[in-house]
């Protein structure tokens, strides 16, 4: 969202929100301040078209010399291991299975899940807890198990 001049108000458009979201991937967004409430939910793809991409489950990432994946991540936000509060989700040496939640990438107060696609062991979390991230950026190195 493009930053205010000559008095505007900081709040965003809907417009400006609308955009944010559809950049970010997200289906929803609530945005609140000073009394004033916007929120939307916007649909997910059709299903045929979520099929075809494997519900946004990256492509496996192996380094050529060895059996290593990496996890990408799924927008641009903020890297959390955990939830507030909790334990990180992974440690490294953790074994991780298909669909295992890795981590959470969030975007004005809206989470993504950072979903294991490969089975195998957690080698290194990448990134630090609440450090920023791009899309696409590494985040878990896994070593894959063979046969899975």
């Amino acid at each position: 969202m493009k930053p205010r001049t000559n008095g505007e108000s900081a709040s965003p458009t809907l417009e400006e929100l609308l955009n944010f979201a559809t950049e970010a991937a997200l289906s929803e967004v609530v945005w609140e301040k000073d009394g004033r409430r916007i929120a939307f939910k916007r649909p997910l793809a059709p299903l045929v078209t979520l099929a075809a991409s494997a519900v946004e489950a990256p492509t496996p990432t192996l380094s050529p010399d060895s059996n290593h994946h990496m996890v990408k991540s799924p927008m641009v936000g903020t890297f959390l291991r955990a939830p507030k509060g909790r334990p990180p989700l992974v440690i490294e040496g953790d074994e991780v299975v298909v669909g295992h939640r890795l981590g959470i990438v969030e975007a004005m107060q809206v989470p993504k899940d950072v979903i294991s696609t490969v089975k195998g062991r957690v080698l290194r979390v990448m990134v630090e807890n609440g450090r920023p991230v791009e899309y696409g950026q590494p985040i878990v190195e896994i070593d894959v198990i063979e046969g899975a």
